[in-house]
């Protein structure tokens, strides 16, 4: 039996654990409170970040939101077709270069800033939503690398991104003692660590990203979130410790996102994965 499938069963008992629990404090009106937490062999100097509280539309989120009626109104909807390997992309929006709200694209020059309208309006919204519950600070923001040529078709450094509907974002670094550092294309070893042994995988950001991503209603259906395997356990284990500590909705959905990360995060065999997400849309 491998290593998801223990963490697996682990977490399912561990849920209905914690539902008769739930159930116990309702009937004696208790109010829990959501504790910190650390993950086992990292600091617990970095803040907790409350990704389920409901934000009220902010300025950002109402100018992301005329950006993307605007994209809408220039043109045709996009139109994705082919296969992974062999794809074209018709009547693609563009994401905004080099920067928008929540997000940096690192090769602005490359024009492959070009997907299918669900890819670059979810890139759009995920980059305020990450705004919202990190603040403005350049070092929250995402790094976008590439998504498809203005027409799609092969490129160079990809096997797919063919159609639009693939996208590799960079994962958020932190130092030793985990103060937050900007995003970077940078591998991290199964210690979180990089090769240099002087950054270290932010894994709290890291879900974040990840969770904002799996609850985005714009993206659709997601075919895969590619990552190396020592990675989504780092970031399932980092999950099932918040699962742990919550109670009610909350812990409902972190349940619900947990299973659809140990359900669509892989690691392929022709890369590890270990340096960025890679987001793959169904067609």
């Amino acid at each position: 039996m491998n290593t998801c499938q223990l963490d697996y069963q682990r977490f399912t008992s561990r849920a209905w654990r914690h539902w008769v629990i739930a159930c116990v404090a309702i009937l004696f009106s208790a109010n829990p409170v959501q504790a910190e937490f650390g993950q086992q062999g990292e600091p617990t100097t970095q803040p907790v970040l409350t990704s389920q509280a409901k934000l009220e539309p902010s300025a950002a989120r109402q100018r992301v939101e005329s950006q993307i009626t605007a994209i809408r109104e220039s043109k045709p909807p996009s139109l994705s077709v082919g296969t992974l390997r062999s794809g074209q992309l018709a009547h693609p929006a563009e994401l905004p270069k080099p920067e928008g709200i929540g997000y940096v694209i690192s090769h602005p020059d490359r024009d492959t800033n070009f997907g299918a309208d669900r890819m670059v309006f979810g890139l759009m919204r995920l980059g305020v939503t990450m705004h919202e519950h990190l603040g403005d600070e350049s070092i929250h923001r995402m790094l976008v690398n590439e998504i498809s040529d203005p027409d799609g078709g092969k490129q160079k450094r990809h096997i797919n991104h063919q159609m639009g509907l693939d996208v590799d974002i960079c994962f958020y670094a932190s130092d030793l003692d985990g103060k937050p550092l900007r995003a970077r294309w940078l591998s991290f070893d199964e210690k979180g660590l990089s090769p240099a042994k002087k950054l270290r995988f932010d894994t709290t950001r890291n879900w974040l990203l990840l969770e904002s991503i799996l609850s985005s209603d714009t993206f659709g259906d997601i075919r895969a979130v590619l990552v190396s395997e020592p990675l989504k356990k780092r970031l399932l284990n980092h999950a099932m410790s918040l699962e742990e500590k919550a109670t009610g909705v909350e812990a409902e959905r972190l349940r619900e996102h947990i299973r659809r990360a140990m359900a669509l995060c892989r690691q392929p065999k022709s890369s590890p994965h270990d340096n960025h997400f890679h987001l793959s849309l169904e067609n």
